[in-house]
């Protein structure tokens, strides 16, 4: 009995070893499927990745598109040494005291020309160390000659093109051409404040062709400014006709949005280069490194497991990004620009605010919904990206649409001066003052014009919204708005904006 209890549990056993032997040979193999199945998969997803790139750039290609590994190009020094020079010398005397509106007398020496006037027993306005007005005036007399070396300068018309370090320089050289305007016009030379005007153009104007969206930015910026004083110029008590035909010679011809292709290119050729050397090198990739081995300290110290291993697997499922899908994610977002692009070739002095948008929508909407999709956008090309391309398109035809209100103003004060009256519409301008009916830039629809009733002309554009609120001049929000594109409609004449956000 004893020996056949004992063989019945041998074979027992030897059954139940065969079986568990038997099972972790199925669980091993079954494993080992798995991984060649997922291994051959992943390895599928890597190849199908790389071919839509690669047939995105030769689609790209055999359109003449130049999709090149090119960095970023090295920015050169100032284009012109002497305004470079004449506005350090302004930034300096800038930094001594302050000088501006806030500041009759010193506004009274800038604009009258004084030079060593001295108010006795007085302090100048200063930030570090207390200032006589003689020495106030003296410093004054140095800002006129080194503005007069700058209108010299900017009269020549040499058109040299400016680079990011002439930025700095610029941003020296407006404010006090600016405030060498206001004060022509407080003495009635409205002629002059033209001029003044002109020459801010001019600053701007070098910055048409810099290759990069900052600097087309830049140029907006500045010709914001000179559109706000061209309107102050149409303030003036009494406009003569020839000051009003300057004003519209001056702003009569511009296409803003030009140049914004071309630097798109640029961009979108530096954000490959980059884009590829954060892909290809994940194998020497120190930042990826270092961050694996934050994530196994974090595990091994962190008492809080659950927050560790999310940590952990958003790094795995951004390193599973980068080698499965980055590829695919980098040509959607190739044939996103070129969509772009083309739209901004096609016509773009005809484009609007709310065709770019819809088409930008479309183009996210494409790329969203993918449970891949990590901003590549946002990740890798920066300012060349959707967002920053979107932002520098708004803000140019914003622009472009107070451009052309201050270009149907200036016909509207022509009109009135020859024949005594406010027309009651835009159409009566056309072709002797402007040669068509301006377009809002920012839906495409004619320009809103009408007359209140005080018989006060009103102008607007519907704003970045593209909503016609009918001439709301008003912030959605109700905070002070420091900007026309602020309001829920653009509305011209300019309102008088605080001190403060000048």
């Amino acid at each position: 009995m004893r020996a056949t209890l004992a063989a019945l549990s041998k074979g027992c056993l030897g059954a139940l070893l065969f079986w568990c032997l038997g099972l972790a040979a199925l669980l091993a193999c079954a494993a080992a499927a798995t991984c060649s199945f997922f291994g051959g998969w992943c390895y599928a997803e890597h190849l199908r990745s790389r071919q839509a790139l690669a047939t995105t750039i030769a689609r790209l290609a055999d359109r003449g598109e130049v999709i090149g590994l090119a960095p970023a190009p090295d920015e050169p020094g100032p284009s012109d040494p002497g305004l470079a020079r004449a506005s350090e010398i302004l930034r300096s005397l800038s930094s001594d005291f302050a000088i501006g509106r806030s500041w009759p007398k010193c506004r009274e020496l800038l604009g009258a020309g004084t030079a060593r006037v001295a108010w006795r027993g007085e302090s100048a306005p200063s930030r570090d160390i207390p200032l006589s007005w003689d020495d106030v005036a003296c410093q004054l007399e140095m800002a006129h000659e080194t503005l007069e070396e700058i209108r010299a300068l900017l009269d020549t018309g040499e058109g040299r093109v400016a680079t990011a370090a002439d930025e700095a320089s610029d941003r020296s050289i407006a404010p006090w051409l600016a405030w060498s305007a206001m004060d022509r016009l407080h003495n009635l030379d409205t002629p002059g404040a033209v001029c003044e005007v002109a020459r801010i153009r001019r600053l701007a104007d070098r910055h048409r062709e810099r290759p990069t969206l900052d600097g087309q930015l830049w140029r907006c910026a500045l010709l914001k400014g000179a559109v706000r004083l061209s309107w102050e110029v149409l303030q003036a008590p009494a406009l003569d006709p020839e000051t009003l035909r300057a004003l519209d010679a001056l702003w009569a011809e511009d296409r803003p949005l030009a140049g914004v292709a071309s630097t798109l290119r640029r961009e979108r050729s530096a954000g490959l280069g980059a884009f590829a050397a954060m892909i290809r090198s994940m194998e020497t990739d120190v930042h990826w490194k270092t961050h694996l081995e934050h994530i196994g300290q974090a595990l091994a110290e962190r008492p809080d497991l659950v927050a560790g291993a999310g940590e952990a697997t958003a790094w795995l499922r951004y390193g599973a990004w980068r080698l499965l899908w980055a590829d695919e994610e980098m040509a959607r977002f190739l044939d996103t620009m070129q969509d772009l692009i083309d739209l901004l070739e096609r016509d773009p002095g005809h484009v609007s605010w709310r065709t770019i948008r819809a088409t930008w929508a479309a183009a996210e909407g494409g790329m969203s919904g993918q449970p891949s999709r990590m901003g590549l956008d946002r990740l890798v090309i920066g300012s060349g990206g959707l967002n920053g391309g979107r932002a520098a398109c708004q803000v140019i035809l914003e622009y472009e649409a107070e451009r052309r209100m201050l270009l149907a103003d200036v016909a509207r004060a022509r009109f009135e001066l020859e024949h005594g009256e406010t027309p009651s519409d835009l159409g009566r301008l056309v072709p002797a003052y402007l040669p068509s009916v301006p377009v809002d830039p920012m839906d495409g629809s004619p320009m809103r014009f009408r007359l209140n009733p005080r018989g006060e002309p009103v102008m607007y554009s519907v704003g970045p919204d593209c909503r016609d609120d009918d001439g709301d001049a008003e912030r959605p929000d109700a905070k002070p708005a420091a900007a026309l594109s602020h309001c829920r409609d653009m509305v011209w004449p300019i309102p008088d904006f605080a001190r403060s956000t000048q």
